[in-house]
């Protein structure tokens, strides 16, 4: 078996039930060989370089927030509930005797009210004092990647939930790309995902695992880059980044990239997301008149990094990847002088 569990942290209650792996449940798979393609990208995903390693994000990032957003909605029927409750009281003081439509009604609202504040602890938890991101380590020393989970334990809301490197052997290890449905505002859309799917052994189609690399897309072509970085970097000596690449934004928390959820004009990058002056006068004119919409994203995903923890990697991990991460200024003295091409296998 490919897993191995970091010793000393919290383990799983047991292995992931294979899933029969079939060519249909991915828009576009990547195998370990060569990729044909225009070049090769890190995409903005690599959050930290090591002497023998190096890390990209998770899915963490892209939905900060929505537990916030859960443990508000679900603080709802908890007030409701403790009015309906005075409501019922007030009823119990005029009455003689106990009626028992008045008793199971106020038994109701009371478990009610017990029920959604469990909800809406939970759903903190989900993002208030967690981690900001679950992050992949690809370590082409020992040819293993590590990966950063958290373990939601909804029977302690109160008590630090524990956390799981679980290490694979990046000879199982594919690319897939997997679409599903969203709404963009009003408008259903089809939105990607590159995920690296992890076979029980090496040529098996047997899938025990699954793990989301970076952000989602619109496109499913858009991932083709990132997954010949990650290959090239493991199987052909690669670099860490490619020439023009930078560090993910995500790395350290940033007031202004937590706001850009919502006002998007914010992100450092946007001149090169919209090139065009008149589009991004338009969007930005239309992101402002929409402002007390979108200041609900941007304060939620703020509060859940500003309250955040940034991940870690155990001693043991870190002694195999050479040790610390490098600089920023190191790791982009590592990039080459022109772009690697995608070679033609």
């Amino acid at each position: 078996m490919p897993r191995s569990h970091h010793p000393g942290l919290a383990t799983h209650p047991g292995p992931p039930q294979p899933v029969p792996y079939r060519d249909g449940d991915a828009a576009v798979t990547y195998g370990r060989q060569t990729v044909s393609g225009p070049h090769c990208s890190s995409g903005g995903e690599v959050r930290h370089v090591y002497p023998d390693a190096m890390e990209l994000g998770g899915l963490r990032r892209s939905g900060a927030g929505f537990g916030i957003l859960g443990c508000i909605i679900s603080t709802i029927p908890v007030f409701s509930s403790f009015f309906l409750i005075v409501t019922i009281f007030e009823q119990f003081a005029r009455l003689e005797r106990v009626n028992g439509v008045y008793a199971a009604a106020l038994l109701f609202f009371l478990a009610a009210i017990g029920v959604f504040t469990c909800a809406a602890i939970v759903f903190g938890r989900l993002d208030l004092f967690s981690y900001r991101d679950e992050p992949i380590l690809f370590n082409r020393a020992s040819r293993k990647l590590h990966i950063f989970r958290r373990r939601f334990k909804w029977t302690r809301p109160f008590s630090r939930w524990p956390v799981v490197i679980d290490s694979y052997d990046w000879d199982c290890v594919r690319g897939e790309v997997k679409g599903g449905a969203v709404l963009m505002g009003t408008v259903p859309t089809t939105r990607f995902q590159l995920y690296l799917a992890i076979a029980d052994r090496p040529g098996s189609d047997t899938i025990i695992d699954r793990v989301p690399v970076g952000g989602p897309s619109l496109g499913k072509d858009h991932f083709q880059p990132l997954w010949e970085h990650i290959r090239q970097y493991m199987e052909a000596d690669g670099p860490p980044l490619q020439a023009g690449d930078s560090l993910s934004r995500h790395t350290q928390f940033s007031h202004r990239m937590a706001w850009a959820a919502g006002f998007f004009f914010l992100d450092p990058d946007y001149k090169n997301q919209v090139p065009s002056r008149l589009g991004r006068a338009i969007g930005i004119t239309t992101n402002l008149l929409i402002a007390p919409f979108a200041m609900i994203p941007g304060l939620l995903a703020w509060l859940s990094g500003l309250s955040g923890r940034d991940p870690w990697w155990p001693d043991d991990v870190l002694a195999a990847a050479g040790g610390p991460p490098l600089s920023e200024p190191a790791a982009l003295a590592l990039r080459p002088a022109a772009p690697t091409a995608g070679q033609v296998g």
